[in-house]
């Protein structure tokens, strides 16, 4: 697919993070690039711009919601069941006892379909959400009776909050830089911001790479698989604990994680090829997601 062709796309000049200009090329495919910054980033370039994420996903809810009939419906399971749903369990319950206090005011940002809301309000945060698609935040409304706003971090006066949560946000600004700044300036002091976002270190990425490459292009779909056209930034958690460190946070927990696959709507032979590889990565340490919590230093 000619993606520049079918959607708006942006060019990045300079590094967000170091504002150098020295970038080496990594991967190409179809009319797509990935760069390296020499500091360590990873970016596509040119980068789709917001308006041709909204139009891929206006264009293509299922792309937006290719989990929600399962997800809900694991959601209400006695057990908590699936993996997306232990991982924010646990991901609140970190929050809660480094609070040392009640559960206090939380934002999630790129909430969706508001699955995270609803759990952090079932242990006694008071939740709020946040997304740029109207259809997530009517329909999040309509369901938890929360409060969502719609729009940018970077246009939300709503602060203070205790905790801000990006579940697989992170990758998608265009930029990261901005977000920390701006997500330090809605925290109270001490308060916590959570990034979880996929681990470009992880062996799905590596071996996606070398299929690739060894095969001249011709194995394409891992590729297109994990570097879809609406990431625009690819991480390591070394690399964002740096990178929030300059921006005022601290790192008090990174987590490993994988990739929930109750989420997604494929073939059952491709799960089990894909529990395989998450056995593999596990062992090897190379899982493909983390979660990195954050807290804010003192102003």
């Amino acid at each position: 697919m000619k993606w520049t062709q079918r959607f708006p796309f942006k060019r990045r000049e300079r590094c967000p993070f170091c504002l150098g200009q020295d970038f080496r090329p990594l991967l190409a495919y179809d009319d797509l690039k990935l760069w390296r910054c020499r500091c360590g980033y990873v970016f596509m370039n040119p980068f789709l711009s917001e308006e041709g994420s909204r139009l891929i996903f206006s264009s293509d809810p299922a792309q937006y919601f290719p989990w929600l009939e399962d997800f809900e419906r694991n959601l209400g399971a006695a057990d908590s069941g699936t993996r997306g749903i232990k991982t924010f369990n646990r991901s609140l319950a970190f929050l809660e006892a480094a609070r040392g206090a009640k559960p206090g005011r939380i934002l999630d940002v790129g909430c969706g379909s508001g699955h995270f809301l609803e759990i952090a309000k079932k242990r006694g945060w008071r939740a709020e959400g946040l997304d740029l698609s109207p259809e997530c935040v009517s329909r999040t409304h309509a369901r938890t009776g929360l409060l969502v706003h719609l729009g940018r971090l970077e246009e939300l006066h709503a602060a203070p909050y205790d905790a801000l949560t990006l579940w697989d946000y992170f990758e998608h600004v265009e930029d990261p830089v901005q977000i920390l700044r701006t997500a330090r300036a809605l925290l109270n002091s001490g308060g916590m911001l959570v990034i979880a976002c996929p681990h470009h270190g992880g062996l799905v990425f590596v071996a996606a790479r070398i299929l690739h490459a060894l095969s001249f292009g011709k194995i394409g779909k891992p590729v297109r698989l994990v570097y879809p056209p609406t990431h625009l930034s690819y991480f390591t958690p070394g690399f964002i604990k740096r990178a929030a460190a300059r921006e005022g946070f601290k790192c008090e927990r990174i987590l490993f994680d994988e990739t929930d696959l109750s989420r997604l709507h494929l073939p059952e032979v491709f799960k089990r090829l894909a529990r395989i590889i998450f056995t593999l990565a596990r062992m090897a340490a190379m899982s493909n997601r983390f979660i990195l919590f954050l807290r804010k230093g003192e102003s």
